[in-house]
């Protein structure tokens, strides 16, 4: 049984400006020094060509302006987000970058764990025109997708991790940068044990 429902949410993000910034320097100097990971999925397998991709722990080993962008994320995700256990919170468990450039194009995936959220730091050219379309699949079984999403610059969207989605082909001549992150849901919280003494004092209470 699926412990949590999470809708299909797109939001713009207000007064992002100083946030892209910072954000697009730290992806733009990572990638000028770091080689690009060929894959970040956890069976192999490359699913976006002609770009650059992080390692899926910005949040962790990143600079800090990728955790105020995972806290934000996990705010927005615990806002929206149905869950059977009320007291059980989304957390991120990987978050990476993606820098695309003309002639990237994403193959038809999903992710892991449980809720998927993607910002756009920088939506480049993407269009109808250019491409950069992300595109999802709610009939797994159809070759054509269900809705499109033209990105825009501050966009985040939130979605159930489970649903298929790819990337049409880009030809914009500006960088495409995005992070995307996965989330799942912390452990339940434990209860303390009663002590010898409250559990002495229940078995001979009359209440």
């Amino acid at each position: 049984m699926n412990p949590a429902a999470t809708p299909f949410v797109k939001i713009r993000v207000d007064h992002s400006e100083l946030l892209n910034q910072h954000l697009r320097d730290a992806l733009m100097e990572m990638s000028a020094s770091t080689p690009s990971r060929a894959t970040n999925a956890p069976g192999g397998g490359e699913v976006f060509q002609n770009k650059w991709l992080s390692h899926p722990h910005l949040h962790l080993q990143g600079p800090a302006v990728f955790g105020e962008l995972g806290r934000a994320i996990e705010i927005v995700a615990n806002k929206v987000t149905e869950r059977k256990d009320m007291t059980r919170s989304l957390s991120i468990a990987s978050m990476w970058g993606i820098i695309s450039r003309s002639g990237m194009e994403g193959r038809r995936h999903n992710h892991g764990d449980l809720v998927s959220a993607i910002y756009y730091v920088d939506s480049g050219n993407s269009s109808d025109e250019n491409g950069g379309l992300l595109q999802f699949y709610a009939d797994e079984d159809k070759a054509t997708p269900s809705h499109l999403v033209v990105p825009q610059t501050s966009l985040l969207i939130v979605f159930p991790s489970s649903l298929q989605h790819s990337v049409s082909r880009y030809s914009g001549a500006d960088s495409r940068i995005m992070v995307s992150a996965s989330l799942k849901l912390d452990e339940p919280k434990r209860q303390d044990l009663p002590t010898e003494n409250q559990s002495t004092k229940r078995a001979g209470s009359d209440d």
